[in-house]
């Protein structure tokens, strides 16, 4: 026992302070929109409504099916972040011992990852898609460069195949792989196997794809999961989330894409100055870059797919430092210019992490009380679990509701679930769905609707509530309205 903590001591001891930096995460409040999304989108599969046609939201399926099995609690939901957290570090750390060889800058790379997966400062605490995607994406790039049979390929790509189901951006994981496979790789990679690693990564989506075919919902699967991902990569910049290729080329889509090629063609020219281990590295990390600005969004979440080669690069400049191999030393610093220029260019938000931490000892010391460590999340949350539990307790549990905010949370909290497929309202305003919306709301079924003043004005609520509703209750910005009679 002795012989295997001296051994293991430095991955436990990084396990433990995981655990001990996410413990505060399990305490939270229902503050954050996506995760209500997803918990909202988990209870209407688990009361059997199909995705995408009769509960909406754009991402692949498998983030939903996860937070079915929270059924509308956080806890669980966080929970499992938890352990899937825990599991991708450890596999992190064999992926860094394999391609990196070096015990002094495998440290440093694991304690990058474990760090900055982790902690608040890029939201490493939520249950958001990307956190999840890390497991299947780093042990993915492990069975990959384990791989010594042509069947062992078939693997990997399942693991893709699910990072993918997860988010789409995850495919530019899978695209920095086969990029390395092709035309870095020492050793040839036989067609057989790259077939099989295909195979893995597309039989998955088609069996997806299949179901909903089945189910008579294919195009809107397809127009939410990729047409809509699409249009969302240049809303940010133009405006519209419609599929359209000429909006996509007016954002810095083609400047990305550029600089892309411009990268990987830089490597291949210099392949022969370089180890092995940095060129997967710094594929993977100009894919993952790639992706993460894809859309030119701020928000930190994007920039956790980063991580795991970020962290690989670290530790290769580290070992690499005392040794004169000059192109092994330029190129990561490369990378590291090219992440901060991408840093600068769209102004990633950060969340401040000291501040998180000193909130959750204050509260677990009784120094502050539950609203006070509450409103640190959003001044709203007192306002937001007494409406949830208003609307809990003056509805029936088959009863919908709905919800004129982008407080989809609210549906968790009360176990309610949405009276049309949309759960925020940024949703039905962005996809033009009002006249959708206020066909549902004319149903004499829908008893209760919550409108929040500071969400922009929906005219034609307005005069349904005016002339079929009356206000039975005010709760901060939050406006509760009954059905007459």
């Amino acid at each position: 026992m002795l012989s295997f903590l001296r051994k293991n001591f430095f991955i436990l001891f990084v396990l433990a302070a995981v655990m001990v930096l996410r413990i505060p995460s399990l305490f939270e409040p229902y503050w954050y929109g996506d995760e209500g999304i997803y918990l909202t989108l988990g209870m209407g599969i688990k009361k059997g409504l199909l995705l995408y046609r009769d509960i909406f939201d754009n991402k692949p399926p498998l983030i939903y099916l996860l937070a079915a099995l929270a059924d509308g609690k956080l806890y669980w939901f966080r929970s499992m972040l938890f352990i899937s957290s825990l599991i991708s570090t450890y596999f992190f750390y064999l992926l860094s011992k394999k391609i990196i060889d070096s015990n002094k800058a495998t440290k440093i790379s694991v304690l990058v990852f474990a760090l900055f997966t982790t902690i608040r400062l890029l939201e490493g605490n939520i249950a958001n898609a990307e956190n999840f995607v890390l497991l299947p994406a780093v042990l993915g790039y492990l069975l990959a460069v384990k791989a010594n049979l042509s069947r062992n390929y078939l693997f990997p790509g399942l693991l893709f195949s699910a990072a993918f189901l997860l988010k789409v951006p995850a495919l530019f994981d899978f695209a920095g792989l086969l990029v390395f496979l092709l035309f870095f790789k020492e050793k040839r990679v036989k067609v057989k196997e790259l077939a099989l690693l295909v195979s893995g990564f597309l039989l998955p989506i088609a069996l997806v794809s299949l179901y909903f075919l089945l189910k008579g919902a294919f195009e809107v699967y397809f127009n939410s999961v990729f047409l809509q991902t699409v249009g969302y990569l240049s809303s940010w910049e133009t405006g519209s989330h419609a599929f359209n290729p000429i909006l996509l080329l007016k954002s810095d889509f083609s400047i990305r894409s550029f600089i892309l090629l411009f990268s990987l063609g830089g490597l291949w020219i210099f392949r022969k100055k370089l180890k092995e281990d940095l060129t997967l590295a710094s594929s993977w990390f100009l894919f993952s870059l790639f992706a993460a600005s894809l859309s030119g969004r701020p928000y930190p979440h994007y920039l956790i797919q980063s991580v795991p080669s970020f962290a690989l690069c670290v530790g290769i400049f580290f070992k690499r430092i005392n040794k004169k191999e000059i192109v092994g030393k330029i190129v990561p610093l490369f990378l590291f210019l090219l992440l901060t220029l991408v840093l600068w260019r769209y102004k990633f938000w950060i969340y401040k992490t000291v501040p998180y931490y000193k909130n959750f000892i204050e509260f677990s010391i009784g120094k502050i009380d539950k609203t006070a460590y509450f409103n640190f999340f959003n001044p709203r949350m007192s306002d937001v679990y007494i409406l949830s539990g208003f609307a809990k307790a003056n509805t029936l549990p088959s009863e919908r509701i709905f919800i004129w905010a982008d407080e989809p949370y609210v549906y968790a909290l009360s176990q309610r679930l949405p009276a049309t497929r949309y759960t925020v309202a940024y949703h039905i305003k962005d996809l033009k769905a009002t006249n959708f919306v206020i066909a549902k709301l004319q149903d004499d079924k829908i008893s209760l609707i919550i409108k929040d003043k500071k969400t922009e004005e929906f005219p034609e609520l307005e005069i349904i509530l005016k002339n079929k509703y009356r206000i039975i209750e005010n709760i901060g910005d939050f406006i509760v309205y009954r059905r007459k009679g």
